[in-house]
């Protein structure tokens, strides 16, 4: 079919998907595309400058193309503080009286004769509006927005931030109530906001309010937050399958209220039966709220397939952080698949954290975040035995009780197919156990990580040892390694990297099958991924690139290697000076033409079965979308 005979439907969803200079000179193609085309250069308008605006709104101009294609305009964005005076929006308000999407960030809009001459009943088929009120200086802002919203009838998602959450601006239930008996079609709401405090005088009503099943998802980030909130939540939210709380501050209640609002609590039986997945952030001493709200959970059996639970502060006591992390794992523990748990919690008891974990048999993917204490790795995959992917962002990996668990023969495997670790401090030996004991790991990504071990006085090498892994993906991004379990800096840093398969390596003693890893020396070959980790260029003395040495480089290097002793082993200088004596980097690293310098220090080899695709830099943010997308391939 001739490009030119496409229907106007293909086109205009074609048109939508090229960026703006394309799509300038498809119009041009033929004349059957030109409409489409032209159409789509409007379907966005953004407003970031006063020029813009002074020019859209000039209406003595003839040549005012937005009074002609105003009307195409679907989504409207208006910039953060440009300050659109009342008549100004009035005026959006009749050259684009077709958009679906709105836009109003803070300051967007003055508070010059606000609400004077504006008529929202004229964008009343909006869909989707963001907007902030805020810096208007407005008597009631709760009020307004409300009223605001009594015109636009058709949104299905609402964004509301008030910048300044104060006092000023207290956000009751009964506002919350009207928001919704205006909106019957909202199925998204987020709003940034500061509550008033529930009367228990109210409760009576709140228990006979209406329910919303077309909200799906509620985000909310709130000061002042009451556990008879929550109660308000459980009652109108019967239809959300999300749900997003953030709490800044918690209305203060003694301890023992809890005993108090137990039996209301008690009455709440159909509490979100539709709940799949739950992000749970707070703040110091926002104990009441998740205490409540992780007993109702686990009262009214919600099938949760998702959880997150930050707690944003290292100040609390760590049996109050670790309580209130086993509350929230058991009371979904049955149905939780995924997990995110960001907050310093202890691991170590086996009868805390870890028997919670040990509890939920359908988790699949745990993540443990911002985590400032040593991990022990082995116990970890102990209390999680059905996860597939493991993401750890913690300051460091330890050796088991018994050190030896990391070289002696695994007899109790795990199915783990996804690793990524970041920020960590790791021996070097556990590599080898995780090869070992997860031996259908797949997927692997290393991100700001410091590898530390006594390189052999044999060979020169610190191993890594995964031979026993095939890797689908693999990835190093700013790795570091140290000559030294002990102390780490630039003095003992070494800077040369080898990546072998297993064809590319070869065995001091007995194979690869029949040893032990802590009897293996393993030697890699020329064919191998060779590395030099060099200082850049630049006037950044913490910058680092890896060069792939060339094939006469790796020569010169296997040989050095291959006669490590010969050559004085460890901390001597090539061809019989000192290494210390070149010129280094702030983290210890050369020139890339004085690379040789750096084979004294050894060199890190990891070696593996397979690697079918790897990457190894130095850039400081991973592609986190690759590395999502590689889940969807897990069995």
């Amino acid at each position: 079919m001739s490009a030119s005979l496409l229907p106007f439907e293909i086109i205009s969803i074609i048109a939508n998907l090229l960026p703006l200079k394309e799509k300038l000179c498809c119009t041009t193609v033929c004349r059957t595309w030109k409409t489409p085309f032209q159409e789509s250069l409007w379907t966005a308008m953004d407003i970031f400058g006063r020029r813009k605006l002074e020019s859209i709104c000039d209406t003595t101009s003839s040549s005012n193309i937005y009074q002609t294609s105003g009307y195409r305009v679907q989504t409207l964005s208006l910039a953060w503080r440009l300050g659109v005076n009342d008549e100004q929006l009035h005026a959006f308000q009749q050259l684009f009286p077709n958009i679906k999407q709105l836009h109003i960030r803070q300051g967007s809009l003055s508070k010059e004769n606000f609400g004077k001459s504006t008529d929202w009943n004229l964008w009343r088929f909006l869909t989707h509006l963001n907007v902030s009120l805020s810096w208007l200086g407005l008597e009631d802002e709760p009020k307004e927005l409300v009223r605001i919203l009594s015109f636009l009838p058709h949104l299905n998602r609402l964004e509301y931030s008030d910048a300044a959450m104060d006092q000023k601006r207290l956000y009751t239930w009964e506002n919350i109530e009207a928001i919704h008996a205006h909106l019957p079609h909202l199925s998204y709401l987020s709003m940034a906001v500061y509550l008033d405090v529930i009367s228990e005088r109210d409760l009576s009503r709140i228990a006979n309010i209406e329910h919303t099943n077309a909200l799906t998802s509620l985000r909310l980030c709130v000061d002042n937050m009451d556990l008879w909130w929550i109660y308000y939540f459980a009652q109108k939210y019967l239809g959300i399958h999300s749900l997003e709380l953030r709490v800044d501050t918690e209305y203060f209640r003694p301890k023992d209220y809890l005993e108090t609002a137990k039996p209301v609590f008690s009455t709440l039986t159909k509490a979100f039966p539709n709940l799949k997945t739950v992000l749970f952030s707070s703040r110091p001493n926002v104990e009441l709220s998740q205490k409540v709200l992780w007993d109702l959970f686990g009262r009214v059996s919600v099938s949760l397939k998702k959880l997150t639970h930050e707690v944003g502060c290292n100040d609390l006591p760590k049996a109050l952080l670790t309580q209130s992390a086993i509350e929230s794992i058991r009371s979904c523990s049955t149905t939780l698949e995924t997990l995110l748990i960001s907050s310093p919690v202890d691991l170590s008891d086996k009868f805390g954290v870890q028997n919670a974990l040990g509890s939920c048999r359908c988790l699949v993917d745990l993540h443990i975040m911002n985590y400032n204490l040593p991990l022990a790795f082995n116990t970890l995959l102990d209390s999680c035995v059905n996860v597939k992917r493991l993401t750890l962002n913690v300051e460091a990996i330890c050796e088991p009780a018994s050190s030896s668990s990391f070289t002696e023969t695994v007899t109790k495997l795990h199915g783990l197919q996804m690793l990524d670790i970041s920020r960590a401090t790791i021996n070097a030996e556990l590599f080898g156990y995780i090869s070992r004991r997860c031996k259908h790991l797949k997927y692997m990504r290393l991100a700001d990580i410091n590898v530390i071990g006594q390189p052999s006085e044999n060979t020169g090498n610190i191993c890594l040892d995964m031979t026993s892994t095939r890797f689908d993906y693999l990835e190093l991004n700013r790795v570091l390694f140290y000559g030294s379990a002990k102390k780490w800096g630039p003095e003992n840093i070494i800077n040369m990297m080898v990546l072998a398969q297993k064809n590319n390596i070869s065995l001091s003693g007995q194979s690869l099958e029949d040893s032990l890893p802590k009897e293996r020396i393993i030697v890699p070959s020329e064919e191998s991924v060779w590395l030099h980790l060099n200082q850049t260029p630049t006037s950044f003395p913490w910058m680092q690139r890896w060069r792939v040495l060339k094939s006469n480089e790796i020569k010169v290097a296997c040989k050095y290697f291959w006669d490590f002793q010969g050559n004085s082993g460890i901390n001597k200088g090539y061809s019989g000076t000192s290494h210390t004596d070149v010129e280094r980097s702030d983290m210890g690293q050369v020139s890339w033409y004085n690379w040789k310098q750096d084979l004294p220090r050894g060199y890190a080899l990891l070696c593996c079965k397979v690697a079918n695709k790897y990457e190894i830099n130095t850039c400081r943010y991973p592609d986190n979308n690759s590395w999502e997308s590689l889940y969807r391939y897990l069995k």
